[in-house]
């Protein structure tokens, strides 16, 4: 388990900016999973985070620990995955999922692999490369 994602799973909510007509867009989220050294996201297709990651795949994701001034920022670029396995092993990781998908064939499961990342965690005495 990389720290990345260690640490998106202890702060809980997290952050996703996306780009909107040139200026930035941001949203909580709290779906993650790491599979097969990879990080992943999901949405639903008909949601603006959607097309926005499907026109503009840059996305930076933020989260910080309540309570710190610890942060950890992540950039890289967001991969539609539509394998079937991803989306239901997505749905294994974060059960609160199925409430609102019921199933990984269901078709408005959208899965963001994101890719070429770059993360930076933040804390009082500094920062630190992942």
């Amino acid at each position: 388990m990389s720290k990345a994602f260690e640490l998106l799973k202890e702060y809980g909510v997290f952050y996703v900016a996306t780009v909107k007509d040139g200026m930035p867009a941001v949203r909580p989220f709290g779906a993650v999973m790491e599979y097969n050294g990879e990080l992943y996201i999901a949405t639903a297709n008909f949601k603006a985070v959607y097309q926005q990651l499907k026109a503009e795949k840059n996305v930076q994701i933020a989260a910080t620990k309540a309570g710190t001034l610890d942060w950890l920022r992540i950039t890289g670029v967001a991969e539609e995955i539509s394998d079937l396995a991803v989306k239901e092993r997505m749905l294994q990781e974060c059960p609160a999922l199925v409430n609102i998908f019921k199933s990984a064939d269901n078709e408005v499961l959208a899965v963001f692999c994101i890719k070429d990342m770059h993360t930076v965690a933040y804390t009082a005495g500094g920062c630190e490369e992942l």
